[in-house]
């Protein structure tokens, strides 16, 4: 794509400069075709928490080897935690775990790793719920006052 639209551009001052029979509407067209061709088979992936037994039963299946664990700190096997994480937190598309293990092995290192960080984001990032008394009290109160309002603007027969 990069290399279409270089060409493009060299070609449009080209077509300009040497007064000729332009070549980059063409070259454009291609590109828009690409482009839409690229919109077309984009996939946004989904992922949810599937709960912290979940996780940690995930974790515990695929240990990393000794090497590992010392030389780079792994946490899990990557040939098997990946594939499994990925089946597991998936549900737009859901993948099953053939087609988690063909994404690990097939596509790009790119590609996979960003599947990876929005999975385990999904499986690690805290809730926003608040913890202490006083966060939980604000909440309590704001929930009062819309309430109160909402009654106190609703017609009522009084008379």
């Amino acid at each position: 794509m990069e290399e279409l639209e270089r060409r493009y551009d060299i070609e449009k001052r080209k077509d300009v400069k040497d007064n000729r029979t332009p070549l980059a509407p063409a070259i454009l067209k291609k590109i828009d075709s690409l482009q839409d061709q690229m919109e077309d088979e984009q996939v946004t992936f989904v992922f949810r928490d599937p709960g912290r037994q979940k996780f940690d039963l995930l974790v515990d299946a695929y240990p990393p080897s000794d090497a590992d664990r010392k030389e780079k700190q792994y946490q899990w096997d990557p040939d098997g935690f990946v594939p499994a994480l990925l089946a597991l937190t998936s549900i737009d598309p859901k993948l099953s775990d053939d087609d988690a293990a063909e994404i690990y092995n097939e596509w790009g290192r790119g590609d996979v790793e960003a599947l990876v960080a929005a999975a385990l984001q999904a499986s690690l990032e805290q809730a926003s719920v608040p913890f202490t008394k006083r966060d939980t009290e604000a909440i309590l109160s704001s929930v009062r006052n819309l309430t109160t309002q909402q009654s106190e603007e609703s017609p009522t027969d009084s008379s």
